[in-house]
């Protein structure tokens, strides 16, 4: 995530709020705990009130704004999703996992959340307490033998680590992270900062089916394009996405077919906070290309968003496709923690 990350408007000055790398936070309590959290509806998505439902391709659900006064809440830089989207878990860059139930009514609007747990994540044993080792900022879930496996990405110091579990979501609190196999060596020369911000596990539909597909936040001294890795599956190699607009991907979802939603983030002096998707074409998901796509949604600081860096896709009960996005707030009391849900529109 970037060092600084805008949080709000004061007439027109944007206030820029800093992440919080290093502070001692108290020691967690050991296992599983419930945080205390507090919750308030979005009426709109945008700040107005006046646009209606639709933003692009998609049509907005409805938010919620999630706060705690836990030490240990906020920062959540991943989430996925099952059941139709209301069984959720999310990872923070601070080491620790979160699960929840989301609460929503009939047309797929988001109420509350219930049943809301943390942990601290577990690598070989040991609890990541220190910054350095807990900053996840990209999480997978695919089937695995027993049940599921987890697949984390992290960075400042860079690694993908796999959680196996058997329970969806909260088998998932109690797993211990070991290193994934297959992972290119290259990924060790991402800059601070610019980590395995996107992993998406590629779903039965896509010609890469099985495999994990991890995109860098930014690209490296001199280049232009962020590096994107296929691990595993039938097809492993490297590609580039293309970025533009100062847009850099955080995160990334496989719709059923195998088309891939990239997730995006933009923060400038000059254009403030902007978040949007692109979609990218099954077919080009392959090793050498270099991935453009196509924009699906766009959004700014008249809208409801914060630092935009999760994305997860799920099939609602209707066959719909159901988008559901989570914010970092960098546990700073300037930002917020936004959970927004869409449907995508037909083409």
């Amino acid at each position: 995530m970037p060092h600084a990350i805008a949080a709000g408007l004061v007439g027109l000055a944007v206030l820029v709020a800093p992440a919080s790398p290093l502070r001692a936070d108290p020691t967690p309590p050991d296992g599983i705990f419930a945080p205390t959290v507090e919750i308030e509806r979005l009426q709109s998505f945008d700040r107005a009130g006046k646009a209606g439902t639709r933003f692009g391709a998609l049509e907005w659900l409805g938010g919620l704004v999630i706060r705690s006064p836990s030490p240990h809440f906020g920062g959540l830089s991943g989430i996925v999703t099952a059941d139709h989207g209301r069984d959720l878990l999310m990872i923070s860059d601070v080491g620790f996992w979160l699960s929840a139930r989301l609460d929503s009514d009939a047309a797929g609007r988001p109420l509350g959340l219930s049943g809301i747990r943390m942990a601290s994540v577990v690598e070989q044993g040991r609890r990541l307490l220190d910054k350095r080792d807990a900053d996840a900022e990209s999480l997978a879930v695919r089937p695995a033998p027993g049940g599921f496996e987890a697949i984390v990405g992290f960075e400042t110091r860079h690694r993908i680590l796999r959680f196996p579990f058997a329970v969806f979501p909260t088998g998932a609190l109690s797993a211990v992270g070991e290193r994934l196999n297959g992972i290119p060596g290259e990924t060790a020369t991402l800059a601070y900062g610019k980590g395995l911000e996107s992993l998406a596990a590629a779903p039965p539909g896509s010609p890469i089916a099985g495999a994990i597909v991890a995109i860098a936040e930014g690209p490296r001294r001199n280049e232009t394009d962020s590096l994107g890795w296929i691990i595993g599956g039938p097809k492993p190699g490297r590609f580039t996405v293309a970025l533009s607009n100062d847009f850099m991907p955080t995160d990334a979802a496989f719709l059923p077919g195998g088309d891939l939603l990239v997730l995006e983030r933009r923060f400038t002096v000059a254009d403030s906070l902007g978040a949007r998707i692109r979609r990218f074409a099954a077919a080009e998901i392959v090793p050498g290309a270099r991935l453009e796509g196509r924009i699906l949604f766009q959004a700014d600081l008249s809208d409801e968003i914060d630092n935009m860096e999760g994305l997860a896709v799920d099939t609602a009960e209707d066959g719909a496709t159901i988008l559901t996005l989570i914010s970092d707030d960098n546990r700073s009391i300037l930002q917020r923690t936004l959970l927004l849900r869409f449907r995508l529109l037909p083409e």
